[in-house]
């Protein structure tokens, strides 16, 4: 059809060209520019993945209407916001654009710019009021998507907008999704179950007198910092020893501990004080985490110990 042609090429002048002659026919009701093709598209769809802002705009002007979706429950700013196709997603956000809805899978514009890793695109979104902390179908945000897709720039920036890097939807769809997404042979085998992701680069400072609060169970001699999943075990041995001991997470990385542009950290750090306690037996520390890798058989995890005055 001559329409959807000149809407994927960007001839905004044929468009006009048969949007007239038809006006000027008597016997035909005039083009029809919310029309689709078979995949549920209308030509403001086409053009708009294909960054055609003049093509754009002719359609607008005509009634095209912004919100339509295809068969994939895709609106036109899902399109150009895949592409990075700035301008056009700010012609239709001034046009009534819905930012905030979702696709069938829940994505919203801000999901797939994320994605595709397009700052500027995002950044106008955001500034134009779209929720951030809206999740798809598994509870994904944009924050998470950016994360996994490496684009930090979006990651800084979305976090210093509000979003919440310790919000994570539930452990057991997260994962279910990842594989989805990448495939089971590029995560590991096994994820602890709602363990919390932890990036000490992506999180505010917190609040020391709240992570530094413990809960000592005497039946089991567990010391639990809850919010860091981390918990310390004691033999009944050591019990006259354990209600001295102060256990802080540690939520920044150390001074003396340089990471080089391959490595990050997965998990908070646990701090036990006074230093020079003396155990009868081992003290066991688990501290819960999780991680993703792309390329696990070259992947390492490395655990960082030091010790300070007269540990």
């Amino acid at each position: 059809m001559a329409l959807f042609s000149a809407a994927a090429k960007g001839d905004f002048l044929k468009i006009q060209s048969l949007i007239d002659s038809e006006d000027k026919s008597e016997d035909s009701g005039g083009v029809d520019v919310n029309c689709s093709d078979k995949s549920g598209q209308t030509l403001l769809h086409i053009a708009s993945e294909n960054g055609h802002l003049q093509t754009v705009k002719c359609l607008t002007h005509h009634g095209a209407k912004v919100n339509v979706v295809d068969a994939n429950l895709q609106t036109s700013v899902h399109l150009c916001s895949m592409k990075g196709h700035l301008h056009v997603v700010e012609l239709l956000a001034n046009e009534g654009a819905d930012l905030d809805v979702g696709d069938k899978d829940g994505f919203t514009a801000l999901h797939i710019a994320s994605v595709e890793g397009h700052l500027e695109v995002v950044q106008y979104i955001v500034n134009k009021g779209a929720g951030i902390e809206i999740g798809d179908k598994y509870g994904i945000t944009a924050l998470h998507i950016a994360s996994l897709k490496g684009h930090l720039a979006i990651v800084k920036y979305l976090v210093r907008k509000g979003a919440d890097p310790g919000k994570l939807a539930n452990e057991e769809d997260h994962y279910d999704y990842l594989r989805s997404i990448f495939g089971s042979g590029a995560l590991p085998s096994y994820m602890p179950p709602y363990s919390r992701t932890y990036d000490p680069y992506l999180t505010s400072p917190q609040d020391i007198s709240r992570s530094s609060r413990k809960s000592i169970r005497e039946e089991t001699m567990i010391i639990s910092l809850d919010e860091y999943s981390i918990k310390v075990s004691l033999s009944p041995e050591d019990e006259d020893r354990a209600k001295y001991i102060t256990a802080e997470a540690l939520t920044t990385v150390p001074h003396d501990l340089n990471l080089e542009k391959d490595e990050v950290i997965i998990s908070v750090g646990l701090k036990l004080s006074p230093p020079g306690l003396q155990f009868k037996t081992p003290v066991e520390v688990t501290v819960s985490h999780s991680a993703m890798f792309t390329n696990p058989d070259k992947a390492e995890i490395v655990l960082y110990t030091r010790r300070t005055g007269v540990d």
